[in-house]
């Protein structure tokens, strides 16, 4: 959306403090992270940089004042659900890089 630059993302900035010439960067920015984030080769780094930008986004949203759970915490709660889906995407192409320690020792006693 912030590619676009719809009304509502314009006076969300605003309301920040950002001037309307950073809108676009940053779209591009999460663009690239994203993209990053979904090729397999290089999800870790899009991962870590994900979780950068949104905690851009949540030291924004408490230096102006807005709510704690519903504004504040909120890209915490999508950086989770990120490191949540890239732990899952991990077990599924490498189960053995994220088995307990037991998996580990009875496989390797075999």
């Amino acid at each position: 959306m912030k590619l676009f630059k719809p009304a509502v993302v314009v006076d969300a900035t605003f309301k920040v403090g950002y001037a309307e010439s950073t809108i676009v960067p940053l779209g591009i920015v999460l663009l690239a992270c994203t993209i990053l984030y979904v090729v397999p080769q290089t999800s870790v780094v899009g991962a870590i940089l994900l979780t950068g930008y949104l905690g851009g986004a949540v030291a924004t949203h408490t230096r102006v004042g807005d709510p704690l759970f519903s504004h504040v915490l909120f890209p915490t709660y999508l950086g989770a659900l990120i490191w949540l889906g890239f732990t899952c995407a991990m077990r599924a192409c490498a189960p053995w890089c994220l088995c307990d320690n037991n998996a580990r020792r009875q496989s390797s006693l075999k």
